[in-house]
């Protein structure tokens, strides 16, 4: 469960971001990736209070810049990993067109 705005700060400082890689609307840089996402959820601890990060996704190190509309607030990182692993689960099968027994 998601923390609403009036949670968010009234609880210390440390927060776990929920975020999913995206393709990056930045145009500017050297990296030929900046479009690149592979659209796995990923956990990132933080203390800033607005949210400004920029990620760097583990599985594919595609770099994204993040803000409080792109992801989701966890009090603990257990809550926000069930939930990365939940999200990660239901991407790894909708796609899928073999039959599984």
């Amino acid at each position: 469960m998601s923390l609403t705005v009036k949670q968010i700060s009234a609880t210390p400082n440390r927060k776990y971001l929920l975020y999913q890689c995206v393709p990056s609307s930045e145009t500017r840089g050297r990296r030929p990736t900046h479009n690149n996402g592979c659209f796995k959820w990923a956990v990132r601890m933080t203390k800033d209070p607005n949210f400004n990060i920029q990620t760097k996704c583990k599985w594919c190190g595609n770099r994204g810049r993040k803000n409080a509309g792109t992801v989701e607030v966890f009090e603990t990182r257990q809550e926000a990993e069930f939930e990365m692993y939940r999200r990660n689960a239901s991407l790894q099968f909708s796609n899928t067109t073999e039959v599984i027994e």
